[in-house]
């Protein structure tokens, strides 16, 4: 989404073009379904060759609990896509500048929208960190002053039984 989807390519290069000659953006998952079905065969002949190898996927890959923030990524992407995928497309053809800069003020909504997301998610996530932070915090601080405490009776235990031993000390000469 950032550098602009790419377009159809031929396998020599080449700018795949529709009918009245623009250039046709490449083909790109919509939904949850078009995701899960994607293995670059759907793509043109020239962006295949820069693929990697993958495989389709089931939908319920998704649907396990360690993928929900994955699977909401995905989610929230697919707006942008589009509005990415009409951007290019505007920017490619005869279309007005009025068109475009809808189209334009459309994707930038779109990707505001992902970023806010995303953005809320990482507050939480660092808030749930500083409460585990200051919860372990005031743990160690505790442990601290339990510490101390012990460490001030036990000194107390040692002075008292130093002072008896000084007592009896004198005494075991005596016998």
């Amino acid at each position: 989404i950032k550098n602009g989807l790419p377009w159809k390519i031929d396998s020599d290069g080449e700018f795949i073009r529709d009918t009245d000659g623009n250039k046709q953006v490449e083909w790109f998952p919509h939904n949850d379904s078009t995701f899960s079905k994607w293995d670059g065969s759907q793509c043109s002949p020239g962006t295949k060759l820069s693929l990697p190898n993958f495989k389709t996927h089931s939908r319920g890959t998704l649907d396990q609990p360690h993928n929900a923030e994955l699977k909401q990524n995905i989610k929230d992407i697919y707006p942008a896509l589009i509005a990415a995928k009409d951007v290019a497309l505007a920017n490619s053809s005869n279309s007005s500048i009025i068109n475009k800069l809808k189209k334009d003020v459309i994707y930038w909504k779109s990707i505001a929208n992902a970023e806010a997301t995303n953005l809320i998610a990482s507050i939480k996530k660092l808030d749930d960190i500083d409460k585990k932070y200051q919860m372990l915090k005031r743990a160690r601080i505790s442990n601290e002053q339990q510490l101390e405490k012990q460490i001030s009776e036990l000194k107390a235990e040692n002075s008292a039984l130093n002072k008896m031993f000084n007592k009896i000390l004198p005494l075991k000469g005596v016998k």
